[in-house]
């Protein structure tokens, strides 16, 4: 397997930075880890409790110490560090981070990913910026070329957020359940007032949990609300299991940061406000755009009056028509920062069911396999539902940047600890090294995923493009007779990853 790639990410959190430049970061070294590479981050300031999280996560935390943010010196100990640790990207989430400090970065060799939420510069010279926001931009597509990735399809969404059947059973009641969370630290108190306005309304079989954080230093203000609530309440200091308290809820109110596109996933009504200048934009989207109900600023509204709007809400609610978030906005970043720009993911029914029928039946596809009859559409359906989330299957789609959907990886248990794979690539996508970067990124999945102890490829003997790829990811022939070549791979942890 290649030698992984050694990303930087500088972000802070803490404070009024809240948390969520260094939350969505991790997202992206999560992505990262995936395909091979080797993380750490850097910060200025940081909450004890973010580092060890980082740290549990297996990547690396240095802290600059007494040093201002987006200055010389935090400049010049990035590159320093750069050096030192062989980086070969460095990720940037902050606004402090301006034209000269990208621009410095590069002349020094490194390449850059800078994260922007309301165009904080205007002159960018990364390699890549990142807008996962919502909110339309004012620029053409020609000045923004292909350097820019924009949109809730790149939403950097952690490793808990994938891989996840939002439809699964949810807990029922009789009572409406309700999710109110402004980040981990809650610079504005909003959470406060959200919960003083909701005790205003009448008792109606309300289930409130409000998501504190763990720096937020206004617990007790909200244990207070609670105790004095009419509606059941529950106050949250902390949660290792976000997509359950989202999956658990009917409705959210939310603040309009990264972490709106946590719950935009599951498709909740939502209520919307800003705690920041930098928010404004997202909020004035999502209203104009019906995803969700809200308002610019809390300080807008009296108690009374954020009550009726409320309630209002409560009782008819906005609902998402379409989904904007689908989970996979982080490895889709982490591809677009390689050199092939390949990714794999689940198959999804719905959305590949077509593609992979066509690609099924693809002239050269049939031709390389055991059967080369074409294969009816039914069959084909019947086929995908048998095996799509079937405990003895796997089935990937590999996806490759600015191009979607190229093929698929799929992996069928032979015994307890066996499985065989196979790789099916479209034409136009063949050679450069797709096919063996999807492989080796879908083989490293499944072997986190699974643990099996080797895999197993059927290969025809006249077929020397499948046996040039499977040598090429270390397979080696195990046996061979009438037309068929048997390889195989030893899931051996220090090769593969």
């Amino acid at each position: 397997m290649s030698s992984p790639h050694h990303l930087l990410i500088r972000a802070d959190a803490g404070g009024a930075l809240g948390i969520g430049h260094v939350m969505r970061m991790i997202a992206l070294a999560q992505a990262w880890q995936e395909r091979g590479g080797k993380v750490t981050f850097a910060s200025c300031r940081c909450p004890d409790a973010l580092v060890e999280w980082i740290r549990e996560e297996g990547m690396d935390h240095k802290k600059f110490g007494d040093v201002v943010m987006g200055s010389a010196e935090d400049l010049m100990s990035c590159i320093q560090l750069g050096v030192s640790e062989q980086i070969s990207w460095m990720a940037l989430d902050g606004y402090c981070f301006d034209e000269d400090f990208q621009k410095n970065l590069k002349e020094h060799g490194f390449k850059v990913l800078a994260v922007d939420d309301y165009g904080h510069c205007e002159k960018w010279h990364a390699d890549l910026v990142l807008n996962q926001n919502i909110q339309r931009r004012d620029a053409d597509s020609e000045s923004l070329g292909k350097s820019f990735l924009i949109g809730p399809q790149y939403a950097l969404l952690r490793r808990e957020f994938r891989d996840l059947d939002i439809s699964r059973s949810r807990e029922t009641g009789m009572g409406m359940k309700l999710l109110v969370t402004f980040g981990g630290v809650d610079p504005t108190a909003s959470a406060v007032k959200v919960l003083h306005a909701l005790n205003e309304l009448p008792p109606m079989n309300l289930e409130i949990k409000v998501l504190g954080g763990p720096a937020n230093p206004n617990i007790p203000a909200l244990l207070d609300g609670a105790t004095r609530s009419p509606h059941h309440v529950e106050i949250v200091s902390s949660s290792n299991d976000m997509p359950l308290l989202y999956s658990w809820a009917d409705r959210i109110i939310s603040a309009a940061g990264s972490s709106c596109y946590e719950w935009l996933l599951f498709r909740r009504p939502g209520w919307v406000t800003s705690v920041a200048e930098n928010q404004h934009a997202i909020v004035e989207a999502m209203l104009d755009q019906g995803i969700a109900e809200g308002i610019q600023s809390l300080d807008l509204l009296s108690v009374d009056e954020l009550g009726r709007k409320l309630l209002h809400w409560l009782e008819n609610p906005v609902h998402q028509q379409t989904p904007l978030v689908d989970g996979w906005g982080a490895l889709r970043v982490a591809a677009a920062m390689s050199d092939l720009g390949c990714w794999v993911r689940p198959v999804d029914f719905e959305t590949d069911a077509r593609f992979l029928f066509h690609l099924a039946n693809e002239p050269t596809v049939r031709s390389a396999g055991y059967h080369s009859a074409p294969i009816a559409w039914d069959d084909h359906i019947a086929w995908l539902k048998m095996h799509i989330g079937s405990e003895n299957s796997c089935l990937m789609l590999v996806e490759k940047h600015g191009k979607g959907p190229i093929g698929q990886v799929r992996f069928h248990r032979c015994d307890e600890g066996a499985w065989e794979v196979g790789v099916s690539i479209n034409p136009d996508s063949r050679g450069g090294g797709n096919a063996s970067q999807a492989l080796r990124l879908a083989i490293r999945k499944h072997a986190i995923s699974e643990e099996p102890t080797e895999w197993i490829a059927h290969i025809r003997k006249e077929n020397r493009a499948s046996q040039k790829l499977f040598a090429k990811l270390d397979f080696v022939i195990q046996s061979e007779g009438g037309e068929d070549q048997i390889w195989t791979l030893r899931n051996e942890s220090k090769r593969l990853f």
